[in-house]
């Protein structure tokens, strides 16, 4: 039986992704997350039902455009919540890691809430595939704090800057990010955005590749539901 086709994403270029999959799709793409390395962030409840871990890169295209339809997504359903994964991925070089660490850092001194402003606010400012504002140059803490400031951007509120900066140097902060990408490797999750569905009351999981519409969503939650 076909499973609804979700809707479309379309991303820059006018390129357009049409996610569809069916029950012998889902299936094959059971997955199983490995234990350990497992991100702090939620975004919506933090009980729910069902978990969509996010495997995302912060200069990833296609994750540029799904992260507004996932989170539009856990505010319009019931019972789910988002978890980020951090995966930059290697050919995005260091601006992806350095952004990620932001990220990191942000939650980490700041909260949940300022986890999930700044990973937005990242994805708004970025042309993706390296390219911030046309500066592929962002590789070092100061790079990223002296574009943020040159933008006007105030997601990392003055006071915070100097723990935020203190937290991106450290190098277990630099670990617990390398544990997530090799989770990730553990799990044969080399792609992204690549979505993990799992049903908190039995464990069971689907994976789901690219940019997934609502309605795959929901239909990916229906069949869990069913097995």
């Amino acid at each position: 039986m076909l499973i609804p086709v979700g809707l479309v994403a379309f991303l820059a270029g006018g390129a357009v992704i049409l996610h569809t999959l069916d029950e012998k799709r889902l299936e094959k793409d059971i997955a199983v997350i490995p234990q350990g390395n497992v991100s702090l962030w939620i975004y919506g409840p933090p009980q729910a039902d069902y978990t969509l871990t996010l495997y995302s890169d912060l200069e990833c295209p296609y994750c540029k455009a799904f992260q507004p339809i996932a989170k539009h997504w856990i505010d319009n359903a019931d019972g789910v919540n988002l978890r980020w994964h951090h995966l930059p991925l290697e050919g995005h070089g260091s601006v992806a890691m350095q952004e990620a660490l932001l990220a990191e850092c942000s939650g980490q001194v700041n909260g949940n809430d300022a986890f999930w402003t700044t990973i937005d606010a990242v994805f708004a400012l970025t042309r993706s595939n390296g390219q911030v504002n046309g500066n592929d140059a962002l590789t070092t803490i100061d790079a990223v704090f002296a574009l943020m400031r040159s933008d006007g951007l105030d997601w990392v509120p003055a006071w915070a800057e100097d723990a935020v900066r203190e937290c991106m140097a450290r190098p277990e902060t630099l670990a617990a990010l390398q544990g997530q990408i090799e989770s990730a490797r553990q799990a044969g999750i080399t792609a992204t955005p690549t979505g993990i569905l799992t049903d908190n009351r039995t464990g069971k999981t689907v994976k789901l590749e690219g940019v997934s519409g609502p309605e795959v969503l929901d239909s990916a939650v229906d069949w869990l539901a069913r097995e």
